[in-house]
């Protein structure tokens, strides 16, 4: 999404990074995207969240052995903090928070 987030905005404020995925069966996939949901809740939204953790990891951990920030944004994990993640939506994204925090509990609090 483009709009504005104020939970993002207070998360940032806090000092946690905000990874806000476009996961299978969000809105942001109309219809179909949502159909493919239907019998996988818990499955492939969770895949695609937890894929995009990892994918963070490994640019944070690429960044940090290279010992600078890229100029690449999407790059600028050198101050990550990975003890400070935090799971939080609305709607079905607030089912997936609590899902991610049972599956994930040394990870996602």
């Amino acid at each position: 999404t483009v709009d504005f987030s104020v939970y993002a905005y207070a998360f940032l404020t806090l000092g946690f990074a905000v990874m806000m995925v476009n996961y299978t069966g969000s809105s942001g996939y109309g219809d179909a995207g949502i159909d493919l949901l239907v019998g996988n809740i818990g499955s492939t939204d969770v895949k695609d969240i937890r894929r995009a953790m990892f994918i963070a990891e490994k640019v944070d951990a690429h960044t940090k052995s290279r010992g600078a920030i890229e100029a690449d944004p999407s790059k600028q994990f050198a101050q990550f903090d990975w003890q400070k993640i935090v799971a939080f939506g609305g709607s079905h994204g607030g089912f997936l928070a609590g899902w991610m925090s049972a599956e994930y509990p040394d990870l996602v609090r």
